[in-house]
């Protein structure tokens, strides 16, 4: 059986927005969304907390200019199913 590809580069959807796709336990993505203005990030859903994700997260984040501590200001959750709402425990130790 071969291994399936993904891509996790961040895709932006508009002005203000990017998708930032995150691996899931078997490798498949789901997407966070980062929304910015000059007063910093919000993330949309946030990925599982997993070292991959989180790094992941966190990568995406750079490679459009912003740093996850420096510029995240908060996270809005979706909904309760766990690869939106992990999250939130690394983005409340931020502050």
């Amino acid at each position: 059986m071969t291994e399936k590809k993904f891509s996790y580069e961040p895709e932006r959807i508009a002005e203000d927005l990017y998708a930032i796709p995150l691996p899931l336990h078997d490798g498949s993505p789901v997407n966070a969304y980062a929304a910015f203005s000059e007063k910093g990030v919000w993330l949309i859903d946030g990925g599982l907390m997993s070292e991959r994700a989180q790094t992941t997260l966190r990568e995406g984040l750079r490679s459009i200019g912003f740093h996850f501590d420096r510029d995240v200001k908060g996270l809005l959750v979706t909904h309760g199913h766990v690869d939106h709402m992990w999250c939130v425990a690394p983005v409340a130790g931020a502050y």
